[in-house]
């Protein structure tokens, strides 16, 4: 699952990619702003990220910026990618 947010918090895309491979990539068209992506390997098949009983995700997931989770998700403001023009964001599922 892979969700892409405005710099206001809007969802402006979600999306259900398949993985083939343990690999998956996609295109999508941005317009110039500033946005904040947060992808997860859907395991179960769900649609949400599973986490145990003391709420640590138990299913891979990673934020753009390769922003770190601490106790609870990032601050979005730390996710958020100025967009100018063409760019490729890679951010790594932990």
């Amino acid at each position: 699952m892979l969700l892409i947010q405005d710099e206001n918090e809007n969802d402006v895309s979600k999306l259900v990619v398949n993985i083939d491979n343990k690999s998956s990539k996609i295109t999508i068209y941005l317009p110039k702003g500033k946005y904040g992506v947060v992808a997860f390997h859907d395991l179960n098949n769900n649609e949400k990220l599973d986490t145990n009983f003391i709420g640590i995700p138990t299913e891979p997931y990673g934020f753009s910026n390769d922003a770190r989770a601490m106790l609870s998700k990032p601050d979005f403001e730390e996710t958020l990618v100025n967009l100018i023009s063409e760019l490729n964001i890679t951010f790594e599922l932990k």
